[in-house]
């Protein structure tokens, strides 16, 4: 009982000591991991013509989808699971997106 509460108090002290190193590691990777979203939004645009990235969207065309893109890097996925991710996808604009999915919001 006592070498818990020794290692509860050490991880505390721990913690308290590098919390702000750790908040700003994440911080420079969820960075870094849009940064190349961005990019590779710009290099494919989507068939229409559009291309500014915050009017692009991943779509799932084989509806084979792990985990959503935009929430990826927010949850700080690293860059390779969210390649391997978006290599499922087809980028494609929200206009032509709700175009895509109109016949099941009927």
């Amino acid at each position: 009982m006592i070498s818990s509460l020794r290692k509860q108090a050490y991880n505390l002290a721990y913690y308290k000591k590098h919390r702000q190193e750790s908040i700003d590691r994440a911080n420079r990777r969820r960075d870094e991991i849009r940064s190349k979203i961005i990019a590779y939004k710009r290099s494919h645009p989507c068939k229409c013509g559009e291309s500014h990235p915050a009017a692009l969207d991943f779509h799932h065309a084989n509806g084979n989808k792990e985990f959503t893109v935009s929430r990826a890097y927010s949850d700080c996925y690293s860059w390779k699971r969210i390649e391997k991710e978006i290599s499922k996808c087809e980028m494609i604009c929200r206009n032509c997106h709700a175009k895509l999915h109109w016949h099941t919001n009927i």
